[in-house]
């Protein structure tokens, strides 16, 4: 039994997402010189229109237990200097684990529960964010209670605390040393969040709009994790005001999320001591085991580019520790942050100058869908215009330099340039859906929509 779609029904759905089709479909239905595409329609095999999930690795599994083959991760021992941390792994965006490294805090050792419970300066006023589900819930009930109060009941409960590093054991944790830099704890962390649990906790698929080091001070955790860039494409942040996925962490079901199918992972393991560090929107799950306590730092990613590394300490201080740090608030990115916008196109150009082909592509990567699909240009008008601000000597060329010597007001201008792109790019997704629920619309016009001037 077979299917019949059109080349350009196939391109808008697998385009916007409205059903999956695999590599090797698409190659069938798009070769011209196939038997089987006849007058703009090929015949697919039902192994295609509804493939047996079944026989892909990770269906119905845990959310990683698919493909393993992505790049490995680097890990060192302890921790590295600024200069290295920020200009090899924070600039292009890479992870990076530190073995060891948490022990270098008093806390590592003093954090017993114990230890928590003799404190004599804990404000009975104090109140800590307490979850009352282990299993993520964005939409969960949560509490407030004194942290003495947590301590002494979170075992036998199933509580979790989330919440910021209280100030009274600040001074049990070190600054990480990647981060002992004024121009970071003094002027970019947004937070310290103190992560506490008798395990069994597993967060959503998720991203973050800051950049993190996370390091586990008691128990195991275990990071799942996929690289935005290679596969950021397949992954369904189907809750895009949370930037989280609904996709049940510990039954991922590919006929709901296809795109899982064809993703890649890294998994690491993280004992009691180890750190890691969590690039900016790098897509991520996490699961804790045995009796648990992590802190993560999160800091304002924008603006990575300008600090100035010499500034910095070239050596470790032991003696700065978390009390030190001044937080900040983050806003969360989108096409209005111009601070976001002029960090994503400088990192786009940091690893060498890009001509036009090469940021059309970056901006608009299914743009040889939309050729195709005879869409029109209008989408092109903005793009260009952004080139031609950051080719400032007109060699067709957009480079690092360049990009760092716009003035704020052309910032601004390339804000409402792409502004003007997502809304055209918007409405030809919007008028492809209309067609698309329009019956019969694909068999009448097979090489693409029929108002295309419109569109």
């Amino acid at each position: 039994m077979s299917s019949t779609i059109s080349p350009c029904q196939l391109y808008a759905r697998a385009l916007f997402g409205l059903v999956f089709s695999f590599n090797i479909a698409t190659v069938v239905c798009l070769d011209a010189d196939d038997r089987s595409c006849q007058n703009g329609e090929c015949t697919i095999s039902d192994d295609y229109a509804h493939p047996d999930w079944s026989q892909f690795q990770g269906h119905l599994g845990p959310f990683g237990s698919g493909i393993a083959d992505a790049i490995p991760i680097d890990e060192i021992n302890e921790w590295c200097s600024v200069q290295t941390f920020l200009s090899d792994y924070v600039l292009p965006r890479q992870p990076l684990v530190f073995r060891g490294a948490a022990k270098l805090s008093p806390g590592f050792q003093k954090w017993t529960d114990e230890y928590f419970l003799d404190l004599e300066d804990v404000p009975r006023d104090n109140q800590v964010l307490v979850e009352t589900v282990k299993k993520e819930d964005r939409g969960q009930n949560t509490l407030f209670m004194n942290f003495l109060d947590f301590v002494a009941s979170y075992n036998a409960s199933g509580l979790y605390m989330v919440d910021t590093v209280p100030e009274f054991i600040r001074d049990d944790l070190i600054i990480p040393w990647p981060l002992q830099c004024d121009q970071l704890y003094e002027q970019r962390i947004v937070n310290t969040i103190m992560w506490f649990s008798s395990g069994g906790t597993k967060s959503v698929v998720h991203t973050d709009s800051v950049d993190n080091i996370n390091c586990i001070y008691r128990g195991q955790k275990e990071f799942v994790m996929v690289d935005p860039m290679r596969f950021g494409h397949l992954v369904d942040i189907d809750h895009p005001e949370g930037a989280y996925s609904s996709v049940d962490v510990d039954r991922v079901d590919y006929s709901k999320f296809p795109g899982l199918a064809e993703t890649e992972y890294n998994t690491i393991k993280l004992e009691a001591g180890d750190c890691i560090y969590i690039p900016y929107k790098w897509i991520h799950q996490v699961r804790s085991f045995d009796s648990n306590i992590a802190v993560n730092i999160w800091w304002d990613a924008h603006g990575n580019q300008d600090i100035d590394m010499e500034d910095c300490p070239f050596s470790y201080d032991p003696l700065l520790t978390m009390s030190h740090v001044i937080l900040h608030s983050s806003e969360e990115g989108d096409s209005n942050n111009v601070a976001e916008i002029k960090d994503e196109f400088l990192h786009f150009v940091t690893p060498g100058p890009k001509d036009f082909n090469a940021f059309l592509g970056y901006l608009v990567p299914e743009k040889e869908e939309l050729d195709e699909m005879k869409v029109g240009i209008g989408y092109l008008f903005p793009i260009k215009k952004m080139f031609a601000l950051f080719d400032v000597d007109r060699d067709g060329r957009m480079t690092l330099a360049e990009s760092k010597s716009l003035p704020e007001e052309a910032w601004e201008t390339v804000r409402e340039e792409l502004q003007k792109m997502d809304l055209i790019l918007a409405k030809i997704e919007e008028e492809i859906q209309r067609l698309d629920d329009e019956p019969g619309h694909w068999e009448r016009y097979p090489d693409g929509p029929s108002d295309r001037e419109e569109l």
